[in-house]
């Protein structure tokens, strides 16, 4: 199975932020969709990804007044992202290597989506619940 496949199941919009944005606001916008990450923009192109653990880091070196810092020191601008045609084995193994929870999910230079090892978590449950399924008819 893809990437692709994955995203079918979600709801498809891309939350970003701007690198000149504070911490604070980060955390508003993450608060209001329920989400782990947000992607740092530049028009079209992805900058950076600030999560919940940059924040954290921040709060712990900075204290409170991490809060009023800019995304851009606060973010990790080293990015990993994979294809909508990859395989959700390959991206498993991008996550462990590159230590990330969130994915980018680019379509050629496009910004398609977000996945995140809960989704890919989820996805591989699924995919063993079906073969057990189909397991125990063949063998009924």
């Amino acid at each position: 199975m893809t990437v692709g496949a994955i995203l079918r199941t979600k709801y498809l919009s891309v939350v970003s932020i701007g690198l000149q944005a504070t911490v604070l606001d980060a955390v508003k916008i993450l608060n209001y969709n329920r989400i782990g990450a947000l992607l740092v923009m530049e028009g079209k192109a992805i900058v950076g990804i600030l999560t919940e653990r940059n924040i954290i880091e921040q709060l712990s070196k900075r204290g409170v007044m991490a809060m009023y810092s800019k995304v851009g020191d606060a973010m990790n601008a080293n990015v990993v992202a994979c294809q909508r045609r990859d395989s959700v084995t390959a991206v498993m193994e991008k996550m462990i290597r590159g230590k990330c929870r969130h994915l980018p999910v680019q379509d050629n230079d496009d910004v398609v989506g977000v996945i995140s090892i809960g989704d890919v978590v989820k996805w591989r449950v699924r995919e063993f619940e079906s073969e057990q399924e189909s397991r125990y008819i063949m063998t009924a």
